[in-house]
C-alpha cells in the first residue's frame, strides 16, 4: 500500500511538472511586428547632404563697428565685399592734463574751473576728471561748460554749455561725466567748470591739479567765491575730453583695414575722401559659430572710426538631412528626403545633388506638390531650389523612384524543423554597398538580423532555429544598400514543427499492471489532466496569436489614419436637393470650384444608379479622374465628397458611414429644409475633426493650461512641439515635425499627438 501512494505522489508531481513545461511552450514571445515587415517591404533609413547658400546684403550708417546678423551660427562665410563711405573720427578721449601733484577742495558755495582749448570743430561727449570726495552727500554738484572771459580777466562767463550732475566717489580716480545731450563746439576758449554753488553740506571734493607742468603754464584756473576771480595760470586741473572732431579720411593715408579670419585686408581708396573698399573672395573653413559676423575695424591712428558701410556677404553650408527608402521586393525603391530649410533674410537657395539611378523627382512643401513650380529646378542629377518659395517653418518633402538593384541569394531548402540550420548565399552587385539579413517570423516579429559591411565575393549567413520555434511561413529579408541605392530579396520558409512518435511499451502489459500497482482510475485522471493541459496550451497558443493580430491591426489603424488624411485634399457635403455644397474644406492643393464638382459628380451618380438600379439609403461610389481619387459617400438628404492623391485604407471608407449617420443626428433636419443659409452647418467642421481627425494637416499651436492634467509621454510630446517652434522661431508647427524625429511611423507617438489634439493641448492656428 506505501508502496502503491508513493508511486501516486511521484505521478501526481510528475503530472504538476508536465503542466508547468507544456505552460513553458506555449508562453508567447514578448515582442511587437515591425510595420516595414509588412507586405514583403521594409524602410531604410539614410542620411544625404544638401549644399545652402546665401548672399546677404545690407546698409549701416554712422556706426563704429560692424556685426551683421547672420541668423545662425551654421554659417561658413566665404566672401566679403565692404564699400565704406564717411569715414570720420569716432569718439576719442583725449589727454590734456594728467600730472596730480596735489588737490584743491570745492567746498560748499563754491566752485572750480579750468581753461579748454578747441583748435577745431568738436562734438564733446564728456569729460574726464581727476578727483574724489570726503563721504556721500545727497546735495547737487554740477560739472558743466562754460562760456571764456576774455578780456584779461581769463574767468568763466554766464553762458553754461551743457551741465550734469557730478559723478565722483570716496576713492581718488579718474571719474566720467557724461553729456547726456553732446555738445558741439566751435574753435576757441571755455572753460570746465565744477559748480558747487547749491550744495551747503560740509562735503568736500577734491580736484587734482598739476602744479610745475611747464607745458600748461599758459592753462588758467578759476574760483568761485560769492564771484568768479580772474583765471590764474600755472596750476591747471587734470581732466581728459572725450570727443568727436569733424575730421575726414582717405582710408590708405590710416591704412583702414578689416580682420578676417585673423587676416587684416586694407581698404583702398575709393573716388572721395572718406570713401574706400575691399572684397576678400574664397575664404576658406571661415565659420564665425556666431549667429553674429563680427569684423574687426582697424587703423594706425589707434582711433575709433565712425563711417557708412553697404556690404555684400555670401554664405554657405552643408546641411545633413534625414531620409528613408520604402524597399519592396521587384519593386522601385520610393525615397523620401525631409531636409530641415532655415533660410536667412537674403538671398537663400538649396542645392541637392541626387544620384542618377533616381527617377520621378518630386518636391512637396507642407504637403502640396510644387514640383513645377518656377522656384524649382530639377536636371538630371540636381536639384534647386530657389530663395523666393523658402518660407521659415515650412515643412518639405523630396520623393523619388530608383531602382532596385538586383543580387543573387540562394539558399538550399526552404523547409526547415526544430534546431535545424538554415544558410543563405548571397553574391553583391558590382557597386559598394551592404547587406542586411532579417528573419520574420509568422506574426510579423523580427527574430534574428546580422550584418554584412562591403562584402567582397559571395557571403553566407547563417541562423539555427530554436527547439520550438513558431510553425508556419517564415519571411527571410535579404537588403543590400549604400545610401542612394538598395535592393531587396525575400524569402518564403516554411517552418514545421512534428511532434516526436511516442513508444508502444512492448508486450506483458498485464503483469506489468500488477508489478506497478498503479490504479485504472489514477491513469484515466492522468489522461484527464494532459488533455486539460494540452487544450490550456492551445488556447494559450490562440490568445497569443489573436493578440498579436490585434495589436497589428491597431497599429495599421492608426498608421493608415494619418496616411489618409495625408492623401486627403478636399472636403465637401453637398445637399442632394439642390445639388449645393453646404460645407465644404481645403486641407491641400488649389481651389477648386465647389458648384463646378457637385454638378459633374451628380451627373456620374445619377449614370451610375441608372446603370445599377441601387437606391439604398447609403452607398459609396469610388472614380478615378485624372490625378484625383474621388470617393462619394450617399447617405439619405446629403452626400460626402472627398478628393484624394491616393486611393484610401478600407478604414477610411469604413469611417465615412459613422460620420454620416452623425452628420443626419444633428444636421438633418436643417438639410431636409436646406433654404441655402449654409451658416447653419458651421459645426460640421467639428465632426469632420473627430471622425477624420482633419487638425493633424494643419499648422498647430501649444496651448498651456494648468488644468488639463498630461502624463509624461504626453509632456515630452509637448515639450518636442514647443522646441521645433523655438528652433524655428515660429508660432506653429507640423504634425509631420513631430513624427520626422523618429526613424519610423511610430504608433506611439501618433496615438500620443491624437490624445493632444482632442485635449485641445494641440490646436490648429486660426
Amino acid at each position: 500500500m506505501k508502496f502503491i501512494k508513493k508511486r501516486k505522489s511521484v505521478l501526481i508531481f510528475s503530472l504538476v511538472i508536465l503542466i508547468f513545461i507544456l505552460g513553458l511552450f506555449q508562453n508567447p514571445k514578448i515582442s511587437y511586428a515591425q510595420p516595414q515587415f509588412n507586405n514583403e517591404s521594409l524602410t531604410m533609413e539614410s542620411n544625404f547632404e544638401f549644399f545652402e547658400f546665401s548672399d546677404e546684403n545690407g546698409k549701416m550708417n554712422n556706426v563704429t563697428s560692424v556685426n551683421i546678423d547672420l541668423k545662425s551660427s551654421r554659417w561658413n562665410v566665404t566672401e566679403v565685399s565692404f564699400n565704406f563711405s564717411s569715414v570720420k573720427q569716432g569718439k576719442v578721449i583725449k589727454t590734456v592734463i594728467d600730472n596730480d601733484v596735489e588737490s584743491k577742495s570745492i567746498e560748499k558755495f563754491k566752485g572750480q574751473g579750468v581753461q579748454i582749448n578747441i583748435s577745431e570743430t568738436t562734438t564733446l561727449f564728456g569729460v574726464y576728471l581727476y578727483m574724489l570726495k570726503n563721504r556721500d552727500v545727497i546735495d547737487p554738484v554740477y560739472v558743466q561748460i562754460n562760456g571764456f572771459t576774455d578780456d584779461g580777466s581769463n574767468k568763466p562767463n554766464d553762458t553754461i554749455y551743457c551741465s550734469t550732475l557730478i559723478n565722483v566717489s570716496s576713492t581718488e580716480g579718474w571719474y566720467f561725466q557724461n553729456f547726456t545731450n553732446p555738445i558741439e563746439l566751435p574753435q576757441g576758449k571755455f572753460y570746465l567748470v565744477v559748480n558747487g554753488t547749491e550744495f551747503s553740506s560740509d562735503t568736500k571734493y577734491r580736484w587734482f591739479h598739476d602744479k610745475n607742468n611747464p607745458e600748461n603754464l599758459y592753462t588758467h584756473t578759476s574760483e568761485f567765491s560769492g564771484n568768479w576771480k580772474d583765471g590764474e595760470t600755472g596750476e591747471p586741473f587734470l581732466y581728459k575730453l572725450v570727443q568727436r572732431v569733424n575730421r575726414t579720411y582717405w582710408p590708405e593715408d590710416i591704412e583702414m583695414a578689416i580682420e578676417i579670419n585673423g587676416i587684416n585686408y586694407n581698404v583702398d581708396n575709393g573716388a572721395n575722401i572718406g570713401t574706400g573698399n575691399v572684397s576678400v573672395s574664397n575664404l576658406v573653413n571661415f565659420f564665425p559659430n556666431n549667429e553674429i559676423l563680427n569684423v574687426p575695424i582697424k587703423n594706425n591712428e589707434s582711433i575709433e572710426l565712425l563711417f557708412n558701410l553697404s556690404y555684400n556677404i555670401k554664405l554657405d553650408n552643408f546641411l545633413n538631412t534625414d531620409g528613408s527608402a520604402l524597399i519592396k521586393k521587384a519593386l522601385d525603391n520610393q525615397w523620401s528626403v525631409t531636409p530641415s530649410l532655415n533660410r536667412t533674410d537674403g538671398n537663400y537657395s538649396v542645392e541637392f545633388d541626387y544620384p542618377d539611378t533616381w527617377k520621378n523627382l518630386n518636391v512637396f512643401k507642407d504637403f502640396q506638390n510644387i514640383t513645377d513650380d518656377l522656384n524649382i529646378t530639377i536636371t538630371a542629377d540636381k536639384l534647386i531650389i530657389a530663395n523666393d518659395i523658402i518660407s521659415q517653418g515650412a515643412s518639405w518633402n523630396i520623393t523619388a523612384h530608383s531602382p532596385n538593384v538586383k543580387f543573387d541569394a540562394t539558399v538550399p531548402t526552404t523547409t526547415y524543423g526544430p534546431s535545424q540550420t538554415m544558410r543563405i548565399t548571397v553574391t553583391p552587385p558590382s557597386i559598394v554597398g551592404n547587406f542586411t539579413f532579417f528573419l520574420v517570423d509568422p506574426y510579423g516579429d523580427e527574430e534574428f538580423s546580422d550584418t554584412k559591411e562591403n562584402p567582397i565575393g559571395d557571403y553566407e549567413f547563417e541562423y539555427t532555429f530554436s527547439s520550438n520555434p513558431f510553425s508556419g511561413e517564415w519571411n527571410a529579408y535579404i537588403l543590400w544598400n549604400n545610401q542612394t541605392d538598395a535592393g531587396l530579396q525575400v524569402l518564403l520558409l516554411q517552418i514545421n514543427v512534428v511532434a516526436p512518435n511516442g513508444g508502444s511499451g512492448g508486450g506483458g502489459g498485464g503483469s506489468k499492471t500488477v508489478v506497478t500497482g498503479i490504479d485504472p482510475q489514477l491513469i484515466y485522471m492522468t489522461a484527464v489532466y494532459i488533455a486539460i493541459a494540452s487544450l490550456v496550451g492551445l488556447s494559450s497558443y490562440k490568445m497569443v496569436k489573436r493578440s498579436k493580430r490585434i495589436k497589428a491591426e491597431h497599429r495599421e489603424k492608426v498608421f493608415n489614419k494619418y496616411m489618409d488624411l495625408l492623401n486627403l485634399d478636399y472636403i465637401m457635403i453637398i445637399d442632394k436637393k439642390s445639388g449645393l455644397s453646404v460645407h465644404d474644406q481645403i486641407l491641400a492643393g488649389k481651389d477648386r470650384d465647389s458648384s463646378l464638382i457637385s454638378g459633374f459628380l451628380e451627373a456620374i451618380r445619377t449614370f451610375g444608379i441608372d446603370l445599377t438600379g441601387s437606391e439604398e439609403e447609403s452607398q459609396t461610389i469610388s472614380l478615378q479622374y485624372q490625378n484625383m481619387n474621388i470617393i462619394m459617400n450617399d447617405f439619405k438628404n446629403f452626400r460626402i465628397l472627398n478628393i484624394m492623391k491616393e486611393s484610401p485604407s478600407q478604414d477610411f471608407l469604413d469611417s465615412l458611414r459613422p460620420l454620416s449617420y452623425d452628420i443626419d443626428t444633428y444636421y438633418g433636419k436643417s438639410l431636409k429644409d436646406f433654404d441655402g443659409n449654409v451658416s447653419k452647418f458651421r459645426g460640421v467642421k467639428d465632426l469632420l475633426e473627430n471622425h477624420l481627425h482633419t487638425s493633424l494637416i494643419y499648422p498647430l499651436k501649444v496651448i498651456q493650461s494648468k488644468e488639463t492634467k498630461l502624463d509624461s509621454a504626453e509632456k515630452s510630446l509637448r515639450n518636442k512641439a514647443q522646441s521645433v517652434m523655438k528652433k524655428n522661431k515660429s508660432e506653429y508647427f507640423y504634425v509631420s515635425q513631430l513624427m520626422g524625429m523618429s526613424k519610423e511611423f511610430n504608433v506611439k507617438n501618433a496615438e500620443i499627438i491624437l490624445k493632444l489634439i482632442e485635449k485641445k493641448v494641440f490646436r490648429p492656428i486660426e
